[in-house]
């Protein structure tokens, strides 16, 4: 499991930023974003080890799991945990397949858009892939700088119950636009983030790493 140190790191960074962080005019607001974007693009493989934490309401305390997240372009993304071992999620293009202890493996056919199944996590891989530009038409962007560091905070234009959120706020390392954590909250109590530790990009990687599974239930 995560340790409660990497998780009071992780908050304290967000914290940090939000305190003390200066807002970006509209100019250097588009010269992060296009540079952002630009370097996504350019990104062949990344890989990084991941930390997960997923708080929900009723629950007494957040559920905290670890891993490693992989990223192949044009279109694919893997994140293998550790902790739980043997659960992963995979995209690979327009199917999702997702395996979670003692379940059956399940697979989904998701399409580019905010409509249908599967779409929170073509969110996730657009991160990677282009830097959510396929999304910018969907939230208002606010940026604000610390000392070393950026904060984006996307915002949903309007409500969509598709694919309920309240707001995804991202904590990039500067100059280099590396994304260290992001998170994205459904609502006051329920939230999903990820750290993203010893990042690596445009090293070869196995492409058999997204083979999908020989077996699935389809969804």
């Amino acid at each position: 499991m995560v340790s409660i140190r990497s998780t009071v790191l992780l908050t304290l960074v967000v914290g940090a930023a939000v305190r003390a962080s200066t807002v970006l005019t509209e100019d250097e607001q588009k010269s992060y974003s296009d540079a952002f974007v630009r370097q996504q693009k350019q990104t062949k493989t990344f890989q990084a080890d991941l930390k997960q934490t997923l708080r929900l309401r009723g629950l007494k305390r957040p559920v905290e799991s670890e891993g490693r997240l992989s990223y192949r372009a044009p279109d694919s993304l893997l994140i293998k945990f550790t902790q739980p071992a043997g659960e992963y999620l995979l995209i690979k293009g327009d199917d999702v397949y997702l395996k979670k202890a003692n379940r059956p493996l399940t697979h989904r056919t998701s399409t580019p858009g905010r409509t249908g199944p599967g779409q929170e996590m073509r969110f996730l891989l657009s991160l990677f892939q282009n830097g959510v530009a396929e999304f910018a038409n969907e939230f208002n962007v606010q940026m604000s700088r610390t000392d070393g560091q950026l904060l984006v905070s996307l915002l949903p234009k309007k409500p969509d119950p598709r694919f309920p959120m309240s707001a995804i706020e991202n904590v990039m390392e500067l100059p280099s636009l590396e994304i260290r954590a992001t998170k994205v909250n459904f609502d006051a109590d329920n939230s999903v983030s990820y750290e993203f530790l010893n990042p690596r990009r445009n090293e070869p990687l196995d492409a058999t790493l997204f083979e999908p599974p020989a077996a699935d239930r389809k969804l």
